[in-house]
């Protein structure tokens, strides 16, 4: 039977709608087909604002499990990707992540896997953590399950709004061990060759060295015997210095072979560790302002709580957000938004650096910038100083009461204790900063 079909009652079309902007749906079941996927969405609009439709892309999670496939996680690692929930979004064994039921089908959580090592990874992640949704930052710890040790490598996934997964991947820590063996006994068999040479030449020495006493015996005993006339020809030196040039060349060509193979795994570790660096430094960083990114910027704080709980110093945090930035972008375009973007980070880049702060993106027009060993005091005169900037650099604002682009920020000071975290506290400076922009814009609140 043929069914009325309204793309605007479906997920990925609410949840464009509801954002304003990209975001990512719920995973969804298709209709029609007994498949699962996950949408990445944005609304379009015309010039007056008015919503034309919905840009979307089907991702089915099978095609995500046909990557962790494709991925090289030795010979019986697995990966995969969960949800906070438990549930499982997909894996390298390309296990459907839905459960057949009566009326409809369900999801399966990874802990139901029928693939017994994502199965028992999930449950040894639940059992260390308690809850999924306590993993924030990567992680790598060691299990037993299946009879050996293996290694789990736990990397949360943030893309923007809606999606927050984590990938895992479990390898037997066997497989790591395998090359360390191979160089072992590549090692030990250059170290044999290298002692039954040195045994070789020894005993060639040796007989060169002897053979002139047993000469000269020979010859004594002749000579006892009444052999009198005894013609005695010995070259050993010239003989021993060959011998001697040959061994040296021999272990030359041994060290050369040593050291090549030393400089090329010393190469090979450089390029491993610049590469690793530069693909945490890119997920730490925002593409477009290149400033630290909200994971970035969280890890950034995080190292800096630490420290000023040994030292019990306070912490100050600004909320920032420009005002009326949906009004900028529909007067002048997202091009025009992301340049205000990039001119706004432009301006607050130098002032930041001189308070001796660390800046972030925190997402959409909304910054952020901590403030180490600050008190309010000086907090709000940094934040002053901000404001100012900005207006100073009167970029044009059409559909702004002031006229050019201004700014709303919200401020909280804390000594750290050891049983707070920052969260409560970004939390703080982002009611502040709702507070700002409800009385109207262009203000500081403070929070206490």
């Amino acid at each position: 039977r043929t069914q009325a079909y309204d793309p605007r009652d479906r997920t990925r079309y609410r949840t464009a709608t509801a954002t304003e902007g990209v975001a990512w749906s719920e995973i969804y079941t298709f209709a029609g087909r007994p498949l699962s996927g996950i949408t990445p969405v944005i609304p379009m609009y015309d010039s007056a604002g008015e919503l034309e439709g919905v840009l979307a892309a089907d991702i089915t999670l099978n095609q995500l499990s046909r990557f962790l496939q494709n991925l090289d996680i030795g010979k019986s690692g697995q990966a995969f990707i969960v949800e906070h929930s438990g549930h499982l979004v997909a894996s390298s064994s390309l296990e459907t992540p839905l459960v057949a039921a009566e009326v409809e089908s369900v999801r399966r959580t990874a802990t139901q896997s029928h693939n017994d090592k994502i199965r028992q990874t999930a449950q040894f992640l639940r059992d260390y953590f308690g809850r999924l949704d306590h993993m924030q930052s990567p992680r790598q710890l060691v299990a037993d399950f299946d009879g050996a040790q293996h290694v789990v490598q736990i990397v949360p996934i943030q893309a923007g709004q809606g999606l927050d997964w984590i990938m895992v991947v479990a390898i037997p820590l066997s497989e790591f061990m395998e090359q360390v063996q191979a160089n072992a006994r590549s090692t030990l068999m250059l170290c044999g060759l290298a002692i039954a040479v040195v045994i070789g030449s020894t005993i060639g020495i040796t007989y060169w060295i002897t053979k002139p006493v047993f000469i000269l015996n020979d010859a004594a005993q002749a000579i006892a015997a009444g052999e009198l006339k005894q013609d005695i020809n010995i070259n050993c030196v010239s003989e021993i210095n060959r011998l001697a040039q040959s061994f040296n060349y021999m272990a030359g060509q041994l060290q050369s072979s040593f050291s090549a193979l030393a400089s090329a795994n010393q190469t090979l570790e450089l390029q491993v560790a610049e590469r690793t660096h530069q693909l945490e430094r890119l997920a730490m960083t925002d593409s477009l302002t290149q400033v630290l990114n909200r994971r970035g910027f969280n890890m950034a704080v995080a190292d800096i709580w630490q420290e000023h709980i040994e030292h019990r110093q306070p912490i100050t945090l600004m909320m920032l957000d420009i005002d009326y930035f949906k009004a900028y972008n529909d007067c002048y375009g997202h091009v025009g938004g992301d340049e205000c973007l990039q001119t706004i980070t432009a301006v607050l880049r130098p002032l930041v650096k001189g308070f001796r702060g660390v800046l972030g993106r925190y997402g959409g027009e909304e910054f952020v910038i901590a403030l180490p060993s600050r008190a309010l005091s000086a907090a709000l005169a940094a934040a002053e100083a901000l404001q100012q900037t900005v207006r100073e650099a009167a970029i044009a604002h059409g559909k702004s009461p002031f006229g050019i682009v201004t700014v709303s920020i919200g401020i909280t000071s804390q000594i750290p204790q050891a049983n707070s975290t920052p969260t409560s506290f970004i939390e703080r400076a982002d009611l502040a900063l709702y507070r700002a922009k409800s009385q109207g814009r262009n203000q500081i609140v403070i929070s206490t």
